[in-house]
């Protein structure tokens, strides 16, 4: 382990200490809970909206019309969130698993699910196993 890796451990082990008060009182509680239904609701969204703005600076990324310290940057912005989209993403497939709109295996092999919303999970999970096919990729 590295010890970049060991600091933001230490750190992440320190943030989740100092929350754990803040986490066991009613108050906390209710904010957690509402954090978490924000996040059920929009995180598919922002995953969304982060690929897609990944594309857009990709595109700008690649254009040879944008001079090449601007280019930089632009690779930057496209890494940055094509980054951001994969932790909405995970995000976003384990609260509805908690939430239990769909299952483990759902996440991973596309049209498994018996529920009600067997077109819009199948669709999801083909997008979810494409974009970890470019992510491998690339």
């Amino acid at each position: 382990m590295t010890a970049k890796r060991a600091v933001v451990l230490a750190v992440a082990a320190l943030i989740a200490l100092a929350l754990l008060p803040v986490v066991s009182t009613q108050p906390g509680a209710d904010a957690v809970a509402r954090v978490q239904s924000f996040l059920e609701l929009f995180s598919g969204v922002f995953a969304l909206l982060a690929f897609t703005g990944a594309v857009v600076w990709g595109l700008i990324a690649a254009n040879r019309i944008v001079p090449a310290r601007y280019r930089v940057l632009a690779q930057g912005v496209h890494r940055m969130l094509g980054t951001l989209g994969f932790g909405f993403l995970a995000t976003h497939i384990v609260l509805q698993i908690l939430a239990e709109r769909a299952g483990v295996l759902d996440a991973v092999i596309p049209f498994m699910d018996t529920r009600a919303r067997l077109v819009a999970t199948g669709l999801g999970t083909v997008a979810s196993d494409l974009l970890i096919v470019v992510f491998a990729i690339g």
